[in-house]
């Protein structure tokens, strides 16, 4: 009572005063003005309430509330007690077959009493609560006591074992598409398989069988020893291992099959090797992803190892459809919701709650919906799992451009400030921003909210209190995100969100940020959505995640509460530096930006970002998020401080000593380090270090810390944080000078020691020049592409903003300022105007004001450094190359072998070895790096470098993948390859600095030339490959990661990031089946450019047992295309085409042979002869045989394939039925030879 007394303590008087509202949920009041100071249980209260609020339901349970009123001024009486049994036994626990059994059992507080199996009530056999009966068991039985009042039940078992035979095993339940509920011991999620002993007494699975297949009954035996404790369950994971007898990591066994989530045979076998005991016949149902089922029905929430929680469910509700799709409307819709379960009630709401029995209205017909609405629905019938709860928002931005400053239901105050609803109808009807509003509308997706409003906007709600943080202040709430003009698919997800940020919680932003967090308390347990594909450095962007940022805008922005920088808003800050970050090839955070709705009410741009702690580094550079430490302003988000904290120490000792330095890159990235400085300095970013700083890196040795940009939205900033009287005007910005930051324990503090090693002090110099010059990340022309590549959009979009936000400071709340210090803002006075300065003077000028600033402070040198005539690209074999010096005195020293010119092993000021003094330009006889310094006395200059490809490089005409092993036959995919193919006839092409940057990983070297027809080939293992197919194969090297079994997208660039290859493979029906693990290879069937690689009918089988790497596939026609040899009427180039012989007569193969289905559509079937790799093959038609035109008008359905014969029947169906009338047309298959 004292940790509830201390909780729900109220202010020192209460008197008449307002309900007191605890952060626990408690609601206390007294009415007594005269009641006790001490205000609680123990004092004068002579009235009190306790309330149980929506998100902490059962904050007191009965015997707590008893207990409390006891010790206060006034008395409850408490519950009944529930029922208990004292004891439950048996004469003997184990008897010869019909020998009689007493069973007795003493219990208290019990109304009713009942035995099973087979005997009930007991009642009559009892007095006192105790009682027995005499019974002769018929076999082995467990027998449970269960006792019963109005408060509860109780229960007790004990089994009687007749003729030594005890009750068999059980499979007590299984998962058979297993993502997340349960992970081995090698940190897998295969499926797997809980078997129960319903015995009191440990029994021996040994000789027992798992089978997958009625035809197989001992499949899998259990080994020796499998014991399972009385009353215990046992997990066995069905991973299809190669052997019977595999244990993993963590002592779990694994047997030779895995499960079928689409239904299947399961049982589990008698010692005799064919009863079965347990099982599944013919098969279970469909399962679903996470779900357990077992004897009882599917378990929503799997219980591996422990008995079920309550009654399993015997199926699912069929998930609700509606007909029509979210998205923007201008005219009424007729929206109609159903779903495939007969009887099922679909309940529905419109105002953001969750629908239920409970909650929302019960669907009868369709609705009309003709303005903004967010409709939530699901689905609901008795003994069955409802549905979850889908969500279609509806848009009509008509009435969004019109939204009200009062709205019915939502409360007048956010946290006691004004609240602020409506789009301003000022901006809205302005002669340049009014008519673009629907458009700026459209300029972004949308991200449509839907939420509860009480939990947005009550009393508890999160918006209600912005401050508040932790789980405890996350709502659910659903997440749709919307395409304008559906270039994406979108998505809506469940998800949790909380209010997110800093200062920009206060009550007096009105605006506040956001988070979305995926966990499967809502349903999925991540987002999985190319989210940022198409957005800037989308290309290295995952398509999973666990969190999501709902950046507002908060420094920098209409809403702030100081006008010097409310003024000089800009939403493209924050994002501008990590694209900055990722263009300078670190590990930047992705972003886009959407239109924000809650509850259909316009809300803003919004910024969707990632989140960079241990989750971003496990999705970024593999494992988990607790095998990171991940740092936030030196705050463990996961892992721990250690190695951070050993990091500064070392940096805090002698780092000139070359040891020292060479000590601390175990611990820290030094590259990273300097490209985040350089990224700070550059962008001028005042409200950084002292907070605002992120680290990490993975919990292994050698693994150093990588910087992490965090809310940078004081980038290009003349001020700092804070409330500042006496403003520097934006144009100070261009010389804000951070250069000197020098935080203790932080990355800048950090920075500043290093900075005492040469080392260092060259390398930063070099990272600058990288960077600062040539096209670098930080040059003029590229930082100011990246601020456009955003900015374009944003400057359509910001139309919106204005009207939602910009007179916000102005009309509503100016703060502390005086309103006159704010304006209305828009877009064409304000927001463009800024951006101009920024693009015309800030960006071209900085790079430059940024090196004075690092020659003043020694980090980057006098001596200035080479210049290439040409900077890297492309060069014809045997081209010269001019170096120059732009200094008026020194030497340049160069090297094409990929090492630097000064030697950093001698006293720093050193000549390689390897280097050349430049007298005459430089000869390229092959692909090379270039690297080159300046020698002026004893200082280097920075160093030049740049990639030189040389001769003819590969393009998409001439490069493809030719032969693919996705996944060989084993469990093993030691034996994966790729195979690309040289299809120029006459070329040799240079594959330096190709890469693969989608589905597997690798970057051809330098010099990898492949002749004319010629194969080359990247494998998984190397030394398996090669103990396989033998040595002598061309073999280039071994990539990172593997090829997804389930096809997968595989994208090859060149060194300009232009698209070689783009496919996806999978496999499908259409697909070859034999190359899915059956042991042949995917083979293209031809190499043209004009075939389509992601096309099922450009792939066959290979034609040998684990393919034939390295080797030629095409098979080409020969002889005389129109000879008839066989005198069958079919030429030889189209029996050829089609598989069949001209030596020998057949039936007619050419002609396409048509049908009608039982819907009427026609359908057109056609063979090929799937070898050969020199053939066109088109469908053509004509209706008077004179002009024949390709065949339009039809999908192809199957590829049904013949691999004994090569060949394969192609259906093709007509999108629509065959239309009545006497219209005739002709078809034809016409095979051509390029």
């Amino acid at each position: 009572t004292a940790a509830i007394t201390a909780a729900t303590r109220s202010p020192a008087s209460l008197g008449t005063g307002p309900i007191d509202l605890h952060s626990n949920g408690a609601f206390l009041a007294a009415d007594d003005a005269a009641a006790s100071g001490s205000n609680d249980f123990g004092g004068a209260l002579d009235d009190f309430a306790i309330f149980q609020t929506g998100d902490h339901f059962g904050i007191l349970s009965d015997e707590d509330l008893a207990t409390v009123c006891n010790q206060g001024a006034l008395a409850l009486d408490p519950p009944a007690p529930l029922p208990l049994i004292n004891s439950f036994t048996t004469s003997a626990s184990s008897l010869t077959p019909g020998s009689p059994v007493t069973l007795s059992w003493d219990a208290s507080n019990a109304d009713t009493l009942s035995i099973a199996p087979g005997i009930g009530p007991v009642d009559n056999q009892t007095a006192d609560g105790r009682g027995s009966l005499e019974l002769t068991p018929e076999k082995t039985t467990f027998y449970t006591l269960t006792a019963a009042n109005g408060e509860g039940t109780a229960s007790a078992g004990l089994q009687v074992v007749v003729g030594g035979q005890l009750l068999p095993p059980v499979i007590s339940e299984f998962v058979a598409l297993n993502r997340a509920s349960l992970l081995d011991g090698d940190g897998n999620n295969p499926d797997w398989i809980e078997i129960h002993n319903p015995n009191l007494v440990p029994l021996d699975l040994e000789d027992y069988f798992l089978t997958d297949d009625a035809s197989e009954p001992t499949r899998w035996p259990f080994p020796a020893a499998t014991l399972v404790p009385g009353g215990g369950y046992l997990v066995v994971f069905a991973s299809q291992q190669d052997r019977n007898d595999y244990v993993d990591a963590g002592g779990n066994l694994h047997t030779n099959f895995a499960l079928r989530s689409a239904g299947d045979y399961l049982a589990l076998v008698a010692p005799d090797g064919a009863t079965v005991v347990s099982g599944f016949s013919p098969g279970y149902p469909e399962q679903k992803e996470d779900v357990a089922y077992g004897l009882n029905g599917f378990f929503l929430a799997p219980t591996p190892g422990a008995p079920n929680e309550g009654g399993g469910v015997i199926g699912f509700v069929e998930d609700t459809t509606f007909s029509m799709d979210r998205g923007f409307y201008e005219t009424a819709i007729s929206v109609a919701i159903t779903t495939a379960t007969p009887d099922a009630g679909i309940y529905y709401t419109t105002d953001g709650t969750e629908p239920s029995p409970a909650n929302g209205t019960l669907y009868h017909t369709p609705l009309t919906i003709d303005t903004t609405t967010t409709l939530r629905a699901a689905a609901f019938k008795e003994g069955l799992a409802p549905t979850n709860i889908d969500t279609q928002t509806y848009l009509f931005l008509e009435d969004v451009v019109r939204q009200p400053a009062v709205i019915r239901g939502y409360p007048r105050t956010w946290a006691g400030k004004p609240a602020h609803y409506h789009m301003d109808p000022e901006v809205v009807s302005h002669p340049l921003d009014g008519p673009q509003m629907l458009e700026a509308l459209k300029a972004f997706p949308t991200l449509s909210i839907a939420i509860d409003p009480d939990e947005m906007f009550g009393t508890s709600g999160i918006y209600q209190n912005p401050q508040s943080q932790g789980e405890a202040w996350e709502r659910s709430v659903s997440a749709e995100f919307i395409s304008p003009d559906g270039s994406e698919p979108g998505f809506q997800i469940n998800a949790g969100m909380r209010i997110q940020g800093g200062s920009s919680r206060n009550p007096d932003i009105p605006k506040h940020s956001l988070s979305l967090r995926f966990r499967r308390d809502y349903g999925s347990g991540k987002l999985n959505y190319p989210l940022f594909k198409d957005a800037p450095f989308g290309e290295s962007a995952v398509e999973e995640f666990d969190f999501l940022q709902l950046r507002a805008g908060f420094n920098f922005a209409w809403t702030h509460r100081h006008y010097y920088q409310a003024r000089h808003a800009q939403y493209n800050r924050d994002q501008w530096v990590n694209d900055l970050y990722l263009a300078m090839g670190q590990p930047g955070t992705h972003g886009r930006w959407v239109h924000l709705y809650l509850n259909g009410l316009y809300w803003g741009l919004y910024h969707v970002h990632e989140r960079p702690d241990g989750n971003f580094m496990a999705s970024y550079f593999g494992g988990e998020s607790e095998d990171y430490d991940a740092l936030s302003s030196g705050q463990p988000r996961s892992g721990d401080t250690a190695a951070w904290n050993t990091m500064i120490a070392i940096a805090n000792g002698n780092i000139a000593d070359p040891a020292r330095y060479a000590a601390i890159q175990d611990y820290l990235d030094v590259d990273s380090l300097i490209d985040y400085m350089l990224l700070n300095f550059f962008v001028g970013n005042t409200d950084w270090d002292g907070h605002n700083w992120r680290a990490a890196r993975k919990r292994r040795r050698g693994a150093g810390y990588l910087m992490l940009p965090w809310d940078s939205e004081f980038a290009i900033s003349p001020n700092g944080a804070g409330v500042i009287n006496n403003p520097q005007p934006l144009s100070n910005a261009l010389n804000t000078n951070v250069t000197g930051r020098n935080g203790t324990g932080r990355p800048s503090g950090l920075h500043q020691d290093l900075v005492a090693n040469p080392e260092y002090l060259m390398r930063f110099a070099d990272r600058t020049h990288r960077h600062l010059f040539n096209g670098g990340a930080l040059s003029p022309a590229t930082a100011g592409a990246i601020w456009r590549a955003r900015s374009d959009l944003m400057d359509r979009a910001v139309v919106a903003e204005s009207a939602r936000w910009g007179d916000f400071r102005y009309d509503v709340d100016p703060g502390r300022w005086p309103q006159s210090d704010f304006d209305r803002y828009t877009r064409n006075d304000h927001y463009l105007e800024n951006q101009s300065w920024i693009l015309r003077t800030y960006i071209p000028r900085r790079s430059g004001v940024l090196l004075g600033q690092l020659r003043s402070r020694g980090l980057y040198p006098a001596t200035n450094a080479p210049r290439f005539r040409q900077h890297g690209g492309n060069v014809a074999l045997g081209q010269a190359l001019t170096i120059s010096n732009p200094n008026p005195d020194g030497t340049i020293y160069y090297t094409m072998d990929g090492s630097d010119p000064r030697d950093p092993d001698a006293d720093g000021n050193s000549v390689s070895p390897s280097a050349v003094p430049y007298t005459d330009p430089p000869l390229f006889t092959g692909s090379a790096l270039l690297r080159a310094r300046v020698l002026k006395g004893t200082e280097w200059s920075a160093l030049n470098e740049a990639c030189f490809l040389a001769g003819t490089l590969a393009d998409s005409s001439t490069l493809a993948l030719s032969e693919l092993m996705y996944n060989p036959p084993g469990p093993s995919e030691d034996l994966e390859f790729v195979e690309l193919v040289n299809h120029s006839d006459t070329e040799t092409i240079e594959l330096g600095q190709v890469e693969f940057i989608t589905g597997i990983a690798f970057t051809f070297p330098f010099n990898t030339r492949l002749a004319p027809g010629e194969h080359l080939l990247l494998v998984s293992n190397r030394t398996a490959f090669e103990a396989t197919y033998g040595s002598d194969l061309p073999v280039v090297g071994e990539y990172a990661g593997l090829l997804d079994n389930d096809g997968e997208q595989l994208v090859i660039e060149d060194s300009l990031g232009n698209i070689l290859l783009d496919f996806t493979y999978n496999d499908g029906p259409q697909w070859p089946a034999q190359a899915d693990g059956a042991g042949r290879s995917l083979v293209l069937r031809r190499h043209d450019p004009a075939s389509d690689p992601s096309d099922a009918l450009n792939w066959r089988n290979s034609s040998e047992s684990m393919g034939t790497p390295g080797r030629s596939h095409r098979t080409t026609f020969s002889g005389d295309p129109s000879a008839d040899d066989d005198q069958d009427g079919l030429a030889a180039l189209l029996e050829y085409a089609t598989g069949s012989s001209d030596s020998i007569p057949g039936p007619d193969t050419g002609s396409p042979l048509l049908a009608l289905d039982q819907t009427g559509h026609l359908t057109v079937t056609i063979r090929l002869n799937l070898l050969a790799s020199d053939l066109g093959t088109t469908l053509e038609r004509t209706s008077d045989l004179a002009s024949w035109e390709a065949l339009t008008g039809f999908e192809r359905t199957a590829i049904i394939r013949d691999p004994l014969q090569g060949t394969a029947l192609v259906v093709y169906r007509a999108t629509t039925p065959l239309p009545d009338g006497p219209d005739r047309a002709f078809l034809r298959l016409r095979v051509t030879r390029p």
